[in-house]
């Protein structure tokens, strides 16, 4: 498989590449699903958040009716894979924490306030159900190899990505 890493557009500009490839043909819910080539680290007020190589993501799962207005790769792109990446983690008692660095990372990118707290608001109130899927997720859903975007096992137990652990958040 070869790509190119995808453009995040920021007011029709591409400031950066998101370090991802598309996996052609496949999808989560009817949304295009992505590989990330490189590691993505985030410090947050938390702690620092590395998102592996291979974790897959579908950059922001926008629900069908809003879609025509916020895309997968717009500004809050970055912001997107770090929240999905806590969601597929699914730290019991976290999920908050994963709303509100999803928030932070987004202001921090400078994403419109409306649509900040637009999206902040839906993962809050809606994200429950998402986040509660992580066991069975992380088992099947979350990562490919992005030289040949076939899925492959986890590189890691999900466990092993809790605060604190091996390769989870390391404390600010």
């Amino acid at each position: 498989m070869t790509c190119e890493v995808l453009p995040v557009v920021v007011n029709g500009k591409a400031p950066g590449v998101l370090p991802a490839c598309p996996l052609p043909g496949q999808a989560r819910d009817g949304r295009p699903l992505y590989v990330l080539t490189r590691p993505i680290r985030y410090h947050t007020r938390f702690g620092v958040v590395t998102v592996p190589r291979g974790y897959v993501t579908d950059c922001a799962s926008v629900p069908r009716v809003a879609a025509w207005r916020i895309g997968p790769l717009d500004k809050h792109a970055w912001a997107a894979v770090l929240h999905d990446w806590l969601y597929a983690i699914g730290e019991p008692g976290k999920k908050e924490m994963a709303d509100t660095a999803f928030e932070d990372q987004m202001r921090a990118d400078g994403v419109f306030s409306l649509r900040r707290e637009l999206m902040h608001s839906a993962v809050v109130v809606g994200g429950g159900g998402g986040y509660k899927k992580a066991p069975t997720w992380w088992k099947t859903e979350n990562f490919a190899d992005p030289e040949t975007g076939e899925r492959v096992a986890p590189p890691f137990k999900r466990e092993a990505a809790f605060v604190g652990q091996p390769f989870g958040m390391i404390a600010a």
